[in-house]
């Protein structure tokens, strides 16, 4: 799609290449975790279960909440490298772009991802895996609105517009420590939050 900007549809092709990005950097791990995708998940909610029998278990709340944080950390990146690895391989247009300037590009939607992904995962500690499968499709619909609402107001592109304003080497490395800032936040306030949800909520 990226590559394909000389002909007719540049436009459809730009905009859906942003959803398809930013829906990927929200839910890079859902798809991997076959529970997830086993419908007595969101009908059971068997990781509320698997959480009760957790806490019954002399296992500190802060052992349970760095072990979610982990799952994270060792995922998104394996994701993203694989996602961005094969964009890199197969646009063109991506290949032109200056390495720092496409680093910095994967290193925002890196720290996106692992924003959104903390915040799907306070949902589930706090509440069911019902809430974060909703929570999920609240997102998508949130980025393809964002996506339409980018593209109507500048007539530019999400992923485009970012590439552009990155290609700077000063704005580079500001929008690379701003991905590693934003991924590093999400994580302490992550595990805040589910330390507490830990120490309050009743299993039962």
């Amino acid at each position: 799609m990226l590559s394909a900007w000389h002909l007719d549809n540049r436009e459809v092709a730009a905009f859906t290449a942003d959803m398809a990005i930013l829906c990927f950097a929200s839910l890079a791990g859902f798809p991997l975790t076959r529970g997830y995708l086993a419908n007595p998940y969101w009908k059971n909610d068997y990781f509320t279960k698997q959480l009760a029998s957790l806490r019954v278990l002399p296992i500190p709340v802060g052992t349970l909440a760095f072990s979610r944080s982990l799952q994270l950390l060792i995922l998104s990146p394996l994701t993203m490298a694989v996602f961005f690895g094969v964009m890199y391989i197969s646009s063109e247009w991506v290949r032109q772009l200056p390495l720092l300037t496409y680093i910095s590009t994967i290193l925002v939607w890196f720290g996106f991802g692992n924003f959104v992904g903390a915040w799907h995962v306070v949902k589930e500690w706090g509440g069911s895996g019902k809430r974060y499968f909703w929570s999920s499709f609240a997102v998508v619909l949130i980025i393809i609105l964002a996506c339409a609402a980018v593209w109507a107001a500048s007539g530019n592109h999400l992923f485009t517009g970012l590439a552009e304003l990155l290609i700077r080497p000063a704005a580079g490395w500001t929008g690379a420590a701003a991905g590693v800032a934003v991924t590093v936040l999400s994580h302490i306030w992550m595990n805040w939050k589910l330390r507490g949800l830990l120490t309050s909520r009743d299993f039962a």
